[in-house]
């Protein structure tokens, strides 16, 4: 700031002052703090913890997964992550039996998703790229839809007409939250 512009006390000189009314100042410096306070959060994606968690039976692999059992949840899925470790996943529950479809906006892994009916049986599987809205449909109602890194059902020997015991008991755990 120019010196001759300014008073001995700090505050800017009379003729800066009258450039902005006294009664915006107060206003103007609270709106620009709330700006800056609110950009990082705009820019962060959604947190991740707080789901529920279970063990799943896959094959001859255990695979930990994150119950999505809510509409908020199911909405969410795994968008915005960056990785997914190996064994984990998402299991994504619904009351009812429907034809059920899944898209990756916004998720930034490949991913592979197996249908699975209320008996626990994968009626399909489909593997979806990352950041498309392509909409990856169950062949037959289902109430089940598990979310895997790409190609892991393939690498264990996983494929329709396979059953997933534990299913129920991963609702329960979803409900007990």
């Amino acid at each position: 700031m120019n010196h001759a512009a300014v008073h001995a006390r700090g505050r800017p000189a009379p003729a800066v002052r009258r450039l902005i009314p006294a009664r915006w100042q107060t206003g103007l410096v609270v709106l620009v703090a709330a700006l800056l306070l609110a950009a990082p959060a705009a820019a962060t994606p959604p947190e991740h913890d707080g789901l529920p968690e279970t063990t799943l039976e896959v094959g001859d692999r255990e695979l930990t997964v994150e119950l999505a059992a809510d509409d908020a949840s199911r909405s969410q899925g795994l968008m915005f992550r960056e990785a997914l470790a190996d064994d984990r996943g998402m299991l994504f529950i619904w009351d009812t039996p429907d034809r059920r479809a899944m898209w990756m906006r916004n998720t930034l892994i490949p991913l592979d998703v197996a249908f699975i009916d209320g008996d626990g049986e994968i009626t399909n599987i489909e593997t979806m790229a990352p950041e498309t809205t392509r909409l990856h449909w169950s062949v037959a109602p289902i109430e089940y839809a598990l979310e895997v890194n790409a190609e892991w059902f393939a690498q264990h020997g996983i494929e329709a007409g396979d059953r997933i015991p534990g299913l129920d008991a991963a609702r329960e755990t979803a409900r007990g939250q």
